[in-house]
């Protein structure tokens, strides 16, 4: 076992060192790339059941931490499309978190949340977001809008020759932002 001086001589030594290190390690993985991915490619196939349960026990062990994170990050890439502090349906004004989501203008959402996995308020934060394979930071395609509102979104996309469409009327609703003013 190596003494505590030792690990604190060992760890002096690592800092003052820190950037020969760091281009040494690149140096390796630029030279052994293939060799790399194909030996983790190996080990995740040889372990998949126990790297799945250990990511599921993770899931359960964390879980209203996780979707306490996923909701904080929903809500401020809705406050960064929408502009507003409580984001709100553009249509129906509905201001319920739970109902709101983010809605494709022009259609091509499931393509975008499909090249970005559950990471897709992270890419609209970040400006990550791809289009036709090159990165997008606008947000001016996105709008907020409610599921309902989302929906007959799709409908009037899918089938534009239909004459009749349901209009949204929220009765007896006064949105969270109107009720502070």
């Amino acid at each position: 076992m190596v003494s505590k001086e030792r690990r604190i001589k060992n760890r002096q030594y690592y800092l003052e060192h820190r950037d020969e290190w760091l281009k040494k390690g690149r140096e390796y993985y630029r030279a052994n790339h293939e060799r790399i991915l194909q030996r983790e490619r190996l080990k995740y196939q040889a372990n998949h059941d126990q790297i799945l349960d250990r990511a599921k026990r993770y899931y359960w062990d964390n879980r209203e931490k996780i979707i306490e994170k996923v909701r904080q990050l929903k809500l401020r890439a809705l406050q960064l499309i929408s502009g507003l502090e409580i984001p709100r349906c553009n249509n129906c004004s509905c201001d319920t978190l739970e109902f709101l989501e983010i809605n494709h203008k022009n259609g091509g959402g499931t393509r975008d949340y499909g090249m970005h996995g559950g990471n897709m308020y992270q890419a609209i934060l970040w400006g990550r977001r791809t289009e036709k394979g090159k990165i997008q930071r606008k947000t001016d395609d996105l709008e907020v809008l409610c599921r309902v509102c989302n929906s007959l979104h799709y409908l009037r996309l899918k089938y534009p020759k239909a004459k009749i469409y349901p209009e949204v009327r929220w009765s007896n609703f006064v949105p969270r932002w109107a009720a502070q003013e």
